[in-house]
């Protein structure tokens, strides 16, 4: 089915702009192999002299073993994409469709907080762009830090734009990067979730919805 979908895009990418977005990467061994695959798709393609694009290749970054080496995946793709919620599940070992765990599915641990620090770093460093998915790049609670942590890139259900939109443009980016800042020194979720609470209370509460703040789980 992968060939099969890859020569669809292929031929749909002949005259539009076309994105691929390979998941589930664990590393540059991964990329290689698929790219394989796709230019061996190109190569059947033009010989039936079927017209094809150049779509842009990038990466779902979801897996821990992917974070780790982002820096070496970055070299090899035109975008990454660091898919939040699968990344807390997988860091943190816990199934997040699954109610009796919930407690211990924390978005705010230290370690996916770095997790994307590095991630976004990494992009940077490549100068490839970097889009934050999941459900916090979609929530007003998170998008703050996500700026702090180096976020230019939110993707995000509809319903969210005009809310995020509105709560950016509100705030400065240099008070995202203090705020974030200042849970560097953090060691568990809750410190980091009262931290960025009392601030968003003391100086932003006008910007978030009724009952958010007060809200167990942002």
């Amino acid at each position: 089915y992968f060939r099969i979908q890859i020569r669809a895009i292929l031929q749909a990418s002949h005259d539009q702009k076309v994105d691929i977005v390979l998941p589930m990467i664990s590393g540059v061994g991964d990329i290689l192999a698929l790219r394989a695959i796709i230019q061996q798709e190109r190569e059947k393609l033009l010989s039936a002299d079927v017209s094809v694009g150049n779509p842009s290749i990038g990466v779902m970054v979801e897996l821990p073993s992917a974070v780790m080496t982002a820096n070496e995946i970055a070299r090899h793709i035109d975008f990454m994409c660091l898919g939040t919620n699968d990344l807390v599940q997988y860091m943190l070992a816990v199934d997040r469709d699954n109610e009796s765990v919930a407690d211990w599915y924390q978005t705010l641990h230290p370690a996916v907080i770095s997790a994307i620090r590095d991630v976004i770093s990494a992009g940077n460093n490549a100068n490839i762009p970097v889009s934050i998915c999941g459900e916090i790049a979609g929530s007003a609670f998170y998008v703050p830090l996500l700026l702090g942590l180096g976020a230019r890139e939110l993707s995000m259900n509809f319903i969210s734009i005009q809310q995020i939109r509105h709560l950016i443009s509100s705030i400065t980016l240099s008070d995202a990067m203090q705020l974030t800042d200042s849970i560097c020194v953090c060691e568990i979720s809750e410190q980091i979730e009262t931290i960025l609470r009392d601030y968003y209370l003391q100086n932003w509460s006008h910007l978030f919805p009724q009952g958010l703040l007060s809200a167990k789980y942002p």
